[in-house]
Order: C-alpha cells, then structure tokens, then sequence
C-alpha cells in the first residue's frame, strides 16, 4: 500500500503535477519533460548514492530517467494532463519493484 500511496502518489503530484506544468508553460513540452525526467532520475539516484556500485546507480538513474520521461509524455500527450494514469503505471512499477525485493 505504502508504493502505491507513500511514493507513487507524491512523487507524481510533485514531478508531473506540478514541476511539469510549471515548466512546461514557462518552456514547451519537450525541455520541460526532459527537464523533469532528470530530476526524477536524480532524486532517486540520490537515494542510492553510498549503496557501493556506482555502476549500477548509473544504470539506475538512467532508467529512472526514462520511466520518467514516459510517464511525463504519457500525463500530458495521452491522458490530458490527468495524473491517473501516470501514478498508475508509477504505482504498479513500485509495487512490482518492491515485491522483487522482498523475493530476492
């Protein structure tokens, strides 16, 4: 419940909800959501920072950039600016993500 409410839910409001928007106003579609997947990528990069692989941080990061890159375009080019979908797919990759762990 905690993926799906505790950090899908506002990291959506907080990345697509609001810095998208804002940036997206202020600078067209494309440097916004590049702008905010990199954010995405490195806050999450950040909560890995010190775990020993810098590698696979990296590799980490970067896909974290690009789930949040589609997630962006899929807020605002395919469900009208709506979050539900967004937080959707981010809760089910953090559920998904957090029963990998627990298994492995």
């Amino acid at each position: 419940m905690y993926a799906i409410v505790g950090t899908s839910l506002p990291e959506e409001i907080f990345f697509r909800g609001f810095l998208l928007k804002r940036l997206q106003d202020r600078f067209g579609f494309l440097p916004a959501n590049l702008t905010q997947a990199i954010c995405f990528g490195a806050v999450h990069g950040l909560l890995l920072a010190g775990a020993g692989n810098w590698l696979v941080t990296l590799i980490i990061v970067l896909i974290e950039m690009v789930i949040g890159y589609c997630l962006g375009w899929l807020n605002e080019r395919r469900s009208g600016g709506s979050l539900y979908t967004s937080w959707g797919i981010h809760a089910l990759l953090n559920t998904v993500s957090a029963l990998i762990a627990l298994f492995t």
